[in-house]
């Protein structure tokens, strides 16, 4: 799943953060189909985080637009839903 998320350009890609521990991938491709946006993939994250993938930068901005805010199942936490960005990269420490 990394590889082809990946090869994906971050335009066409989705940040969420807020989902509850035991979410699954499928609750959360729920939650976006029944906000009228059709994610191709997603991919759960560590610390309550996840990716999913759009065909167009309009879904992406819908989607962006429609669930930040949103609880899926109308319960827990607020949704962040946002573009996604690259992480950045931590410098190496040198030693002396």
């Amino acid at each position: 799943m990394r590889l082809k998320l990946k090869e994906i350009d971050p335009t066409l890609k989705v940040w969420v953060g807020g989902l509850s521990d035991g979410v699954t991938w499928q609750k959360v491709r729920a939650h976006f189909t029944e906000g009228e946006c059709q994610p191709n993939l997603v991919d759960i994250m560590k610390k309550g985080t996840a990716v999913l993938t759009f065909d167009t930068a309009d879904e992406v901005a819908t989607a962006v637009a429609t669930l930040s805010g949103s609880k899926i199942g109308g319960k827990g936490k607020d949704l962040e839903v946002d573009v996604w960005t690259r992480p950045e990269k931590k410098a190496k420490k040198e030693t002396a």
